[in-house]
C-alpha cells in the first residue's frame, strides 16, 4: 500500500480513525502500532465483530484514505505485508476507510481462506 503523502497526513488519518473507534465505536485500549511506512491501531471493540468469535479480543485496524482504496492501494501483496508485520495470532484486519469529509467505514479482511459465516 502506498504511504499517505506526508507523515503529517498519516498521523492525521490515524488520529481520525482512533477518535472514531474510541468515541463512536466505543473501543477501549486503542493504541498505535507502527508498521514501517504506515501505522495500524489495535484495541478491544465494545462487542464481538463476528458471531464466530468466542470472546472479545484485540483487533487490528488499518487506516486508509478512500483515494488509496480506489487507486488499488489495497492489493493482496500489500495485505500480506501487513499481516506479516502483525502477531501470528492475527487472522483478520479491519480496514478503516476514511473519505474527504471524515466519514469512516469499516471492512473486515481475513488472512487466507475462511469458511462462510454461520447463520
Amino acid at each position: 500500500m502506498s504511504a499517505v503523502s506526508s507523515n503529517s497526513g498519516l498521523e492525521d488519518l490515524t488520529a481520525l480513525v482512533r477518535n472514531n473507534l474510541v468515541h463512536y465505536q466505543q473501543w477501549s485500549g486503542v493504541e498505535v502500532v507502527p508498521l514501517g511506512d504506515r501505522e495500524a491501531l489495535c484495541g478491544r471493540p465494545a462487542q464481538k465483530l463476528s458471531n464466530d468469535d468466542d470472546e472479545i479480543g484485540v483487533e487490528y485496524v488499518l487506516p486508509l484514505q478512500l483515494s488509496q482504496y480506489r487507486s488499488s492501494g489495497v492489493t493482496l501483496e500489500a495485505l500480506d505485508k501487513v499481516f506479516n508485520q502483525l502477531p501470528a495470532s492475527c487472522k483478520r484486519v479491519v480496514l478503516a476507510i476514511s473519505s474527504d469529509d471524515g466519514t469512516v467505514v469499516y471492512y473486515t479482511v481475513y488472512q487466507g481462506l475462511r469458511r462462510p459465516r454461520k447463520n
